[in-house]
């Protein structure tokens, strides 16, 4: 796995992980909540308000959603996240401290600027950072929200303002492995070209009126291709399995959840076939490719 790819696995098993002021995966037990309450006076309320024990409710954790699950605060969370996915954790006393130390970052901007990827989330109130969670991908944040809420999913955006890229969760690529990823997606593209056979084509139907996304992948972590409109008709090429079909729109390929087609619509003028020798040149290209690749790998 990739390390985003770890961050976002590990960021969506913290869902309903309780939250403690301070903690960074401290197991949540009465003892330790009363440690935690005695050193940080100004949070004991809430600490012990939300633990069955400490509050009175119950003379054990039997049945505790909490259940001795590792606790964290917003900070300690993606910190922590960072650290099992990259390696090195996110430095910083809190929240506002993490965003300011720019060894923790690659690249860090305002949310409108955010690429479509898995990166960590701030949100700014006035002069400081407050609050911060990960983005996980399809449009989801997950953060410790609070002593009541604990771990978290929410809908973009929130309440966050800024996003940053941590160092390490995405491979710095050498000149070589871009080779040999250009070829890789030229022999998809002729492998799709030779391929194409329209089956049908629908409407897209969905109650979001900015639409869905047409998927490189069939995993929307994957990425989009482009958006897709609702309403707009799309090309069905291949019914991959009872949950996608591989579709084009416009000239791009790619993946659509099949819940959002609408009813089946016999295509008008089906598809002219790519000729051949377009296709072999695309796959020549990708040959070269990686011939290229290899010299510059033999390069000492």
């Amino acid at each position: 796995m990739t390390p985003s790819e770890i961050f976002v696995n590990w960021t969506i098993n913290a869902i309903g992980c309780p939250y403690i002021y301070g903690d960074r995966g401290q197991s949540c037990t009465p003892e330790h909540r009363r440690a935690v309450a005695k050193s940080k006076p100004s949070w004991a309320s809430k600490i012990k308000l939300n633990c069955p024990v400490l509050s009175g409710k119950k003379l054990n954790c039997l049945g505790c959603k909490w259940g001795r699950r590792p606790a964290y605060d917003c900070r300690g969370l993606t910190a922590k996240a960072v650290e099992i996915a990259t390696g090195r954790p996110i430095m910083g006393q809190d929240v506002t401290g993490q965003w300011t130390r720019e060894d923790n970052w690659v690249e860090k901007g305002l949310i409108q600027d955010m690429p479509d990827k898995p990166c960590v989330l701030f949100k700014k109130k006035l002069l400081r950072f407050s609050h911060t969670g990960n983005f996980v991908g399809w449009d989801q944040v997950i953060h410790a929200s609070g002593h009541s809420e604990g771990v978290i999913r929410s809908a973009m955006p929130y309440t966050f303002t800024h996003y940053a890229i941590p160092v390490g969760l995405y491979k710095k690529d050498t000149t070589a492995d871009k080779f040999r990823a250009f070829s890789k997606q030229l022999t998809a593209i002729a492998d799709e070209l030779e391929g194409i056979k329209m089956l049908y084509q629908a409407k897209i139907n969905t109650k979001y009126a900015a639409g869905l996304g047409l998927y490189k992948t069939m995993n929307k972590l994957g990425g989009k291709v482009r958006d897709i409109v609702r309403g707009e008709v799309v090309n069905v090429l291949v019914e991959v399995n009872a949950d996608w079909a591989k579709c084009e729109y416009k000239g791009f390929i790619g993946y659509i959840d099949r819940q959002y087609l609408g009813a089946k619509i016999p295509p008008v003028t089906p598809p002219k076939p790519v000729p051949t020798a377009i296709i072999a040149s695309i796959r020549k290209l990708g040959a070269d490719a990686v011939a290229i690749a290899v010299e510059l790998e033999a390069i000492k």
